[in-house]
């Protein structure tokens, strides 16, 4: 059961200034060095990592960040760019609606602040794809804005210091939050807040948190009553359904038939073997058919991928298929979930965006 709000909030008030205090000294000497925390900060850099960082490690990101900052170096870069020359870009990056976000925001910044990133919270929560978390590190870091970022890490470690149990009632969330903000300083809130999560990567992990090596220690209720490695309880999740697909990989000659993914769909917008749900439908099983150059059923799968999405799992069985030479797959509709048909060479596939499973599928056909 979620406690009171305004006993936790008055003992937040409390507790602040020593809180502060500790991980702000801590986190001077134990910060890392990282290609996005430039001084002075740029909001550009500041709004690409915290995107990228969104359900990625900061490991997998940082050579993701210099590649992308080094081709979309500003706004400006970013917004006069195709959107599939950024897919191709974030491309085994993961959840490519962040790119999609990311590069519609960037035309607006173009098209209603002249190219000049809003320092406002009002102003940066009208820009498409940012939420109050983006909101809060671009105007907490880059501007100086007292807005609290809470994230997982953040959340974790204010469980932690006000033993506070449950992660999944939408009044704890909204306690998390408050009790974010008025921990916040009003002098460096941006400092503050890569201090939090900071140590929320660092210390106060899920698993096992390293209370001797916690700057804030003294101050943690969770600890204080030892149960710093049952707090937060973990979310109670429900087993991710399994779906089964057959992806067809065409060849013809040097090039691999792609196909691109309507755009709200899964992997939206971005290029791969065309994929189709078991049993396949008869309709598009003669489509293919059609294509090969020797007649006759159908092989069989030479392999099967199995790839976790963060809500399902797709176990996706990979036909190879050589494609008659005069072969042209536009005849007849485009299979479902799809928008284009293309036949591809390697460099091809380098400069457009393919979803992670589209690479996988590939190297399971013995193509890379």
């Amino acid at each position: 059961m979620t406690r009171p709000l305004g006993p936790t909030l008055a003992q937040a008030r409390s507790r602040s200034t020593a809180i502060r205090r500790a991980l702000l000294a801590w986190f001077r000497k134990n910060a890392r060095v990282l290609p996005w925390r430039t001084d002075p900060r740029d909001p550009w850099a500041v709004w690409v990592s915290e995107v990228m960082l969104q359900q990625t490690r900061v490991t997998t990101v940082v050579p993701y960040f210099h590649a992308f900052m080094l081709r979309y170096p500003d706004v400006k870069a970013l917004a006069s760019a195709e959107l599939d020359e950024v897919l191709g870009a974030w491309s085994g990056l993961g959840y490519y609606r962040r790119a999609r976000a990311l590069h519609a925001g960037a035309r607006d910044v173009v098209d209603r602040f002249e190219a000049t990133i809003p320092s406002t919270i009002d102003e940066l929560l009208s820009l498409p794809g940012v939420g109050d978390y983006t909101s809060a590190a671009i105007g907490s870091i880059a501007f100086g804005l007292r807005a609290a970022v809470v994230d997982g890490n953040v959340r974790r470690v204010i469980a932690r210091l006000f033993a506070l149990r449950s992660q999944q009632e939408a009044s704890s969330v909204d306690l998390h939050k408050q009790i974010a903000q008025t921990l916040l300083p009003a002098r460096a809130p941006g400092t503050f807040n890569e201090a939090m999560m900071e140590l929320g990567a660092l210390v106060c992990t899920p698993g096992q948190p390293r209370c001797e090596a916690c700057p804030v220690r003294a101050s943690c209720d969770a600890r204080r009553l030892g149960l710093q490695d049952s707090i937060p309880a973990p979310l109670k999740r429900d087993a991710s359904p399994v779906v089964r697909l057959i992806a067809a990989v065409v060849s013809r000659g040097d090039a691999v038939l792609m196909g691109k993914r309507d755009r709200d769909g899964l992997f939206g917008g971005m290029w791969d073997p065309p994929v189709f749900e078991q049993p396949i439908d008869p309709t598009w099983r003669r489509w293919l058919t059609k294509l090969r150059a020797s007649p006759g059923r159908l092989p069989a799968a030479i392999a099967s991928v199995r790839h976790v999405l963060t809500h399902r799992v797709l176990e996706v069985d990979v036909l190879c298929i050589e494609a008659r030479g005069d072969a042209n797959p536009q005849e007849g509709a485009v299979p479902p979930g799809y928008q284009a048909l293309r036949w591809m060479t390697a460099g091809d596939m380098r400069r457009c965006g393919t979803s992670s499973l589209a690479r996988r599928v590939l190297q399971a056909a013995g193509l890379k």
